[in-house]
């Protein structure tokens, strides 16, 4: 007697309407969070170019060097910290445990120079101690608006990967 091979195959039933709704709507909102996100994070990468312009200024002034080494400077302050902060939000947990100790002094450090040099630039344009007083609140808050859209973006797109 010869042993049977046959497997018997279910029909396959087609989703529902009800479930196609549902998997559409979950698609439109994903698309709007991840719109919503890169928004975000364009507004974070405008007003980080006009971070580093007040730092290559500071910077500039402060050590009298050319304008390109004061730009590779700035840039490499204000790109490096939105590189560590999206970089603790993509990996894995082992990964981030790592990389901790070294990546959360960056971040302190680079954004408490920007903040420095932001508030030295805005401050330096002011013909009153009260304008120089909004100047120096607008340096603190310019690096500050850039870690928190970077945070915001990228937990906003972090969700959408995370529930493709």
């Amino acid at each position: 007697m010869a042993a049977s091979n046959l497997v018997e195959l279910r029909p396959v039933s087609k989703p529902s309407r009800q479930a196609v709704r549902r998997g559409t709507r979950r698609s439109r909102a994903l698309r709007r969070q991840a719109g919503i996100a890169m928004a975000i994070g364009g507004v974070a990468l405008i007003l980080m170019i006009l971070s580093v312009c007040h730092l290559a200024t500071g910077i500039q002034a402060v050590t009298h060097s050319a304008l390109w080494e004061a730009t590779a400077l700035a840039i490499g302050i204000d790109a490096g910290f939105v590189a560590v902060e999206l970089a603790l939000l993509v990996v894995g947990e082992r990964v981030r445990r790592q990389i901790m100790p070294f990546a959360k002094p960056t971040v302190y450090i680079t954004l408490c120079g920007s903040a420095l040099l932001n508030s030295y630039s805005f401050a330096g344009q002011a013909d009153s101690y009260p304008m120089a007083a909004a100047g120096v609140a607008f340096g603190l808050a310019v690096p500050g608006l850039v870690y928190l859209f970077t945070q915001i973006s990228g937990r906003l797109l972090r969700d959408v990967h995370s529930r493709h």
